[in-house]
């Protein structure tokens, strides 16, 4: 829900009234980061013995942390290369 909203704002920005951004919100109510990471946690308790809970998860969260740093370092050069939509549809593409 939440990518949905990023990408109708980010294309028609300046097409659509102001108050529309309000719907970023919206998509908290359905969970929004807290009900990705936990369902991530979730996932590796049910799958990995109980020893391993925390070292899994120490990895999850340092990936998820490199990852976004990754990403926001190489979104400029993607974002003068491409397309000025190119960041955003890689970062959906990845992230689903």
């Amino acid at each position: 829900m939440q990518d949905v909203i990023d990408i109708v704002n980010y294309a028609f920005f300046s097409a659509i009234p102001i108050e529309f951004l309000y719907l970023d919100a919206f998509a908290q109510l359905f969970g929004g980061g807290i009900a990705f990471y936990m369902g991530s946690y979730g996932l590796i308790t049910r799958f990995c013995e109980e020893s391993m809970w925390a070292p899994r998860m120490g990895i999850f969260d340092g990936l998820a942390t490199v990852s976004s740093m990754i990403g926001s370092a190489v979104a400029p050069y993607i974002f003068f290369q491409v397309d000025r939509r190119g960041p955003h549809i890689m970062s959906y593409r990845f992230m689903s």
